[in-house]
């Protein structure tokens, strides 16, 4: 045999296989990176969903809320008003129990018109109640004025389109 044309690889000889060992590595650190970034990105865009729920309640009890004070301004008289636990039109006495009337889901609240009543998904409602007037000051303290001013306290309540996004706002209106 003719050995005298082989030639010899001494490089050859001496790897092995940090290449492979390198790109496995570099793989691994890529993977861990674009995961943690895919949970960092989805985690953003449910607290994104989260807060625009949150404010869709919100500008949904402000709506009933303005409802129920043009209610009030719009009227000569509010009707009758309830002095249990049911009223057709949301209009309510102060309560005289342990627990307000707007604290009280089981009332009958008036609704806006953009959903059935409180407490269900995606609605709006409100109640009016009539506080009662010092009498001792004339149920007012502007001087010169005869008249004695009517208070109204106006609950607006809103959920978003899921049940944990719920917003209660309320204001006292003087007529």
């Amino acid at each position: 045999m003719n050995t005298g044309n082989r030639q010899s690889f001494p490089a050859i000889k001496q790897q092995r296989g940090a290449v492979l060992a390198i790109s496995l590595v570099l793989l691994l650190v890529v993977t861990i990176i674009g995961t943690t970034s895919m949970q960092t990105t989805t985690l953003q865009e449910r607290m994104a969903g989260n807060e625009k729920d949150l404010n869709d309640a919100f500008q949904s009890a402000e709506s009933a809320l303005r409802d129920g004070e043009q209610l009030i301004a719009g009227s000569t008289a509010l009707g009758t008003f309830a002095t249990g636990t049911q009223s057709n039109a949301g209009l309510y006495m102060p309560s005289t129990g342990s627990t307000e009337r707007w604290e009280d889901y089981t009332n009958t609240w008036a609704s806006d018109g953009s959903g059935s009543a409180a407490g269900d998904i995606n609605t709006s409602a409100y109640i009016i109640e009539e506080l009662p007037v010092d009498s001792s000051t004339g149920g007012t303290l502007e001087a010169g004025v005869a008249k004695p001013a009517e208070y109204y306290r106006v609950t607006a309540r809103s959920t978003g389109n899921t049940a944990t996004a719920e917003v209660m706002l309320q204001s006292i209106y003087k007529r």
